[in-house]
């Protein structure tokens, strides 16, 4: 979070323009756009006195609010086949399928580190993932079993227990 004093020096960066370096004498001139994200309510901030209320409005030309992923489980199925390609690529593997199952239990899975969350599980699953596609299995337990009733998740196999706890 910006303290108020570094928010002050952005307020007077985005007004005038122009700036000097950390230990510079010479001013620098910048013409930019500033594309600001945060998960904070900056008008309950605000309202608090934590945030300025003068950079807020600075800041606050084009509001653009993306609500939570848990809120839009549409998007799960395109975001996780398009990060599993990007992760393929980066871990050099040839890229996997998402099974019917496991894209299931993705899109039932309420996401509280939204888009972070699902890259990060997705990379643990190409990970640990064996064959051409990857299973719940690979999934970690909390994304497998959410939503399920106790009695289900009980009924789990040796193997799928001891996979889930080595994972762990």
């Amino acid at each position: 979070a910006l303290t108020l004093p570094m928010q002050a020096k952005v307020l007077r960066v985005i007004e005038e323009k122009r700036f000097e370096r950390l230990g510079g004498t010479r001013t620098v001139a910048v013409e930019a756009r500033i594309i600001a994200l945060t998960n904070l309510d900056l008008e309950l901030a605000v309202a608090r006195g934590s945030f300025r209320q003068d950079l807020f409005y600075r800041l606050n030309v084009i509001p653009l609010v993306v609500e939570p992923l848990r809120e839009r489980r549409s998007d799960v199925r395109p975001l996780a086949l398009h990060l599993l390609a990007q992760l393929a690529e980066v871990h050099r593997r040839p890229e996997l399928k998402l099974s019917a199952a496991a894209l299931a239990a993705l899109e039932k899975y309420d996401f509280p580190g939204n888009v972070r969350e699902l890259r990060n599980l997705l990379e643990r699953a190409l990970v640990y993932a064996f064959g051409p596609e990857i299973r719940p299995e690979d999934l970690p337990a909390p994304v497998r079993d959410f939503g399920r009733d106790a009695g289900k998740s009980a009924k789990l196999t040796l193997r799928e227990v001891e996979r889930a706890h080595i994972a762990e």
